[in-house]
């Protein structure tokens, strides 16, 4: 297998990078400064057909961020993809799969395990990148016949490269324990997520890339509350956890329990066997 990866130096990119190398595929690393996916000049000497799929794992992240640098945000992450799937335009049919990295941003918060078709909504500029870039890819899909496959990612954590990289949520649990606490949770912690680990994300990955999937798909893993999370991690560090109230802002952003229903994934590539995190906690 052939792979183009953008987004090569990004937390995720990096699992994929090590994870699909050490399967056999080939994979051709693309990111800044060398690649500006938002320039023309890189998309013209760019060769789609060199490869069988494409992991278009590059764009910015953020929350409050995203509003402070919303030009950028929109710039990198919407006009990126749509710079790559004017590329691919005049293969139709035959261009690699492009497998595209989407969030839990992207629905509206709720008590019930979320299904693809759930009702989504986009309380930030990035959840809005992301609702736009999946819509690109639909409609290209529609014009050009272009294949492509969304996954759906709500709370990555762990790492294959080295045991001391977890990221976002996980990320600044871990940084707050080893500092020695407390664990500062807003609320009652009792908002829940799918916790998902890199390996199992590039697994889903990965078997889509080998797949005629086309849509969005949810990446499965073990669901807990975040204060429950937050607890696991605090008893193996010896450290406390503190519920603090909401800040304004924070709060208005917030969209609730987001977690995951993966049954499509499933029935699309088979099962995948999720590690759970209560049971990683030492490896963290």
């Amino acid at each position: 297998m052939k792979v183009a990866l953008f987004g090569s130096n990004g937390y995720l990119g990096t699992q994929l990078a090590y994870d699909f190398s050490r399967r056999g595929a080939e994979v051709k690393e693309f990111d800044v400064p060398e690649c500006d996916v938002t320039e023309s000049s890189f998309w013209n000497g760019f060769e789609p057909a060199d490869y069988d799929v494409i992991l278009f794992f590059a764009g910015k992240t953020g929350t409050e961020k995203s509003f402070v640098e919303a030009d950028s945000f929109c710039a990198v992450n919407e006009l990126g993809l749509l710079g790559l799937l004017k590329r691919l335009t005049s293969l139709g049919t035959k261009a690699p799969r492009v497998i595209f990295p989407s969030s839990r941003l992207v629905y509206r918060g709720t008590e019930d395990a979320l299904k693809e078709d759930a009702p989504k909504e986009a309380k930030t500029v990035y959840a809005a990148n992301k609702l736009a870039c999946e819509y690109l890819l639909q409609a290209y899909h529609v014009r050009y016949g272009l294949p492509y496959s969304i996954v759906r990612i709500c709370v990555p954590y762990g790492s294959l490269v080295s045991r001391d990289y977890s990221y976002g949520t996980i990320g600044f649990f871990m940084k707050q324990a080893e500092k020695g606490g407390p664990i500062t949770l807003y609320g009652d912690g009792k908002i829940r997520r799918t916790f998902t680990h890199v390996g199992d994300i590039s697994e889903a990955v990965y078997r889509l890339a080998q797949s005629d999937a086309t849509g969005a798909f949810n990446i499965g893993g073990t669901t807990y509350s975040l204060g429950e999370v937050a607890q696991m991690i605090a008893k193996r560090k010896e450290v406390e956890v503190s519920f603090v109230p909401w800040p304004d802002l924070a709060h208005l952003l917030e969209s609730g329990s987001t977690f995951f229903d993966a049954a499509k994934l499933a029935a699309a590539v088979g099962m995948i066997g999720y590690r759970d995190i209560a049971q990683l906690v030492d490896e963290l």
